[in-house]
């Protein structure tokens, strides 16, 4: 069965509320994973200005608690990507069953070995990475996901042949996608794609930068009822 990842990231804004109602959604619409993002803004090293928005962003290891026993409750999978190694471990500690190593950290060497050292199944994406550090990849990684670092991706930038050169290199082989609509996941989907994750957002009038490529919840349910037809 293909694994549908309802991406959440900081489409929260930063609202524990919000961010359970998002759990609540994605396991109404029928995903199997629904996935945020664990960082301490302000040990990311980014300038001032950035810095204080992902502080604005940034979920607390209590919000996170609660966010698993809720994604539970809902019988649905809850993920998160750490960007550090003490996250890493605080996911650990939580029960996630896997990983998502951001595209941007996946030549941070030390890291990537410290979360292979958890033994959990890594998911890793294209999006940042050069080819030879992806290609690296290949012999840690469960999953592959290709994806276009483009917010939104325009659909004639979506090239689905290199997805089927992901299921050439690696075990698991998906799709990460920022563009607009359902279009493009359900053709992944029908192109052999194990794991489709799709940016979802309970109201795109919301303020973020994911805000514009993500679905919302009665397109979320749309996409997973076209997926599981394939």
């Amino acid at each position: 069965m293909i694994t549908i990842i309802a991406e959440a990231g900081i489409n929260h804004c930063g609202s524990l509320d919000r961010a359970l109602k998002m759990v609540e959604a994605a396991a109404d619409a029928g995903a199997n994973v629904i996935k945020f993002q664990s960082f301490t803004a302000d040990k990311l090293g980014y300038d001032e200005k950035l810095t204080a928005f992902l502080k604005s962003v940034e979920l607390s290891k209590d919000d996170h608690n609660k966010l698993k026993m809720k994604a539970d409750k809902c019988k649905i999978e809850f993920m998160s990507t750490p960007f550090s190694m003490e996250w890493v471990d605080f996911l650990v500690w939580l029960g996630v069953k896997r990983l998502k190593i951001s595209s941007g950290k996946v030549k941070d060497k030390a890291f990537v070995d410290y979360a292979r050292a958890t033994d959990l199944p890594l998911i890793i994406s294209n999006g940042m990475t050069n080819e030879e550090d992806f290609l690296d990849a290949a012999a840690y990684v469960d999953t592959a996901l290709y994806c276009v670092s483009q917010y939104p991706t325009p659909f004639n930038k979506v090239d689905f042949r290199k997805l089927a050169k992901l299921k050439e290199l690696f075990l698991n082989a998906g799709f990460s996608d920022h563009t607009q609509g359902i279009a493009a996941s359900v053709i992944a989907a029908a192109s052999g794609a194990v794991v489709i994750e799709k940016h979802f957002t309970l109201d795109r009038r919301l303020a973020g930068p994911d805000q514009i490529c993500s679905i919302e919840p009665d397109e979320l349910k749309q996409m997973v009822a076209e997926i599981r037809q394939i």
